[in-house]
């Protein structure tokens, strides 16, 4: 094979490492929440903004509804910037949802940043795509999932929601 020939099969080869590079930035706003996600191999990392001093929330379920699916809550309280992971279950007293480190699962939220400013809380994390434990959502590439965008004006994660929006979410 001529050598420029070669070089252009090289070139249109995908190498091992091809994979392992992260999926383009998306970006979602629905109501006043705005979200962007990126796959990056085994973690989706993931802002979230919306015009409060409180929480706010990502949640991705395969079904539409809240039953079943895995929520980041994310604050900003007293300048520390703090997430935990729940799973809502209807048959689970109000508010519905429990953390998942006391259902067995296993909190992996990593690349944690955020802030507060100008009225708005705006937070940065990852979440691994397929989670330890029997209460979380595996997420994979190509799938698509129901996503839920909520915030409070409250940092209480008891707090009910001033907004709550759906969408979908493409990996």
């Amino acid at each position: 094979m001529p050598l420029p020939l070669m070089l252009i099969a090289a070139l249109l080869t995908p190498s091992p490492t091809h994979s392992r590079l992260p999926s383009p930035p998306h970006r979602l706003t629905a109501g006043q929440v705005t979200v962007t996600w990126q796959v990056d191999g085994d973690r989706l990392r993931c802002t979230l903004a919306a015009p409060t001093a409180g929480w706010v929330l990502m949640g991705v379920n395969t079904q539409a509804g809240l039953d079943g699916a895995r929520l980041v809550f994310t604050r900003v309280r007293n300048g520390v910037v703090e997430a935990e992971v729940h799973r809502t279950d209807f048959t689970f007293p109000a508010p519905f949802h429990k953390r998942v480190t006391t259902l067995g699962g296993v909190e992996d939220i990593r690349d944690l940043k955020g802030e507060q400013r100008d009225g708005w809380t705006r937070t940065a994390f990852s979440i691994p795509r397929v989670p330890t434990g029997p209460s979380h959502v595996p997420l994979k590439a190509g799938e698509t999932y129901h996503l839920i965008l909520a915030w409070s004006v409250s940092d209480d994660f008891e707090h009910h929601s001033r907004e709550r929006v759906s969408a979908k979410l493409s990996l």
